[in-house]
């Protein structure tokens, strides 16, 4: 994901989220390139991890300064899976895979 994500980008990125919690195992979001995250943004967040848990993928952000911000003001970030980078998010995928299959 690039660029802003607002009242108007933010039901697209929903929209792929949703299309892939239904395909996979685990998925790594990387909002790296996001200038601007918004409330509407914060919300699709939130719906995600909701969905991800009802389909039982394990899931973890990648968040650049712009997306981290608000998660934290708003204290989101204390319930979300927030990586700094593709390794770590990567490796919390894989710890939550294997705690939901049970190995």
């Amino acid at each position: 994901m690039s660029g802003e994500v607002d009242i108007v980008a933010a039901p697209t990125l929903r929209h792929c989220i949703d299309e892939q919690l239904g395909k996979v195992r685990s998925l790594v979001l990387d909002l790296t390139g996001t200038s601007f995250f918004g409330a509407a943004g914060l919300s699709v967040l939130v719906h995600t991890a909701d969905r991800a848990r009802q389909h039982e993928v394990s899931w973890a952000l990648i968040c650049p300064h712009a997306v981290l911000r608000p998660l934290t003001v708003t204290g989101l970030s204390e319930g979300l899976p927030v990586c700094v980078d593709l390794p770590e998010a990567i490796a919390a995928v894989t710890t939550e895979q294997a705690a939901l299959s049970g190995s």
